[in-house]
């Protein structure tokens, strides 16, 4: 990513919304624990406003955030054509980099763990490949709100790794 374009995603927020999520869990008769996460989040409808690219709060490093693919209704203040460039090419930079992608092989027992402040996780439509079910678990921390300092680098630079 340009430095130029990098510089303009730090400047955007995002609203972060699941419309669908409480029908869905609805339609698929889900129990969804409560509360969920911060007291901001109220029932299962909320739309806060966070900031595109944002400092992980234990590295102190930038990251994009992930969500900005599934997690955000919108990126504001830019208009609907704009909205969608962006979303389409984070979601394109997450998920055609192989250097950027984990993929999990569950064996009995197995535990994956990571953090939702920079890591975007999908359940693979695999299943039925595997016998035996799986059971996912989020713990979330409470009052982080996600936040930019001007000051924090990201990964590359923290570590001198050079700038692709």
């Amino acid at each position: 990513m340009s430095p130029s374009f990098r510089s303009y995603l730090e400047t955007l927020t995002a609203t972060c919304a699941q419309p669908v999520f409480k029908s869905a869990c609805e339609a698929g008769g889900y129990e969804v624990m409560s509360p969920r996460g911060s007291p901001l989040n109220k029932d299962l409808e909320f739309a806060p406003h966070h900031p595109v690219v944002r400092t992980h709060p234990v590295t102190g490093w930038k990251s994009i955030f992930a969500g900005v693919g599934i997690h955000v209704s919108r990126i504001d203040d830019v208009y609907d054509y704009e909205d969608t460039m962006i979303r389409e090419y984070i979601m394109r930079l997450i998920t055609r980099n192989h250097d950027c992608i984990a993929r999990m092989h569950w064996t009995k027992q197995a535990c994956a763990i990571w953090s939702n402040a920079c890591t975007l996780h999908a359940a693979t439509p695999d299943t039925h490949l595997v016998s035996g079910n799986r059971t996912g678990v989020r713990a979330s921390g409470i009052g982080e709100v996600p936040y930019l300092d001007p000051a924090s680098v990201g990964r590359h630079a923290a570590l001198g790794l050079p700038m692709n």
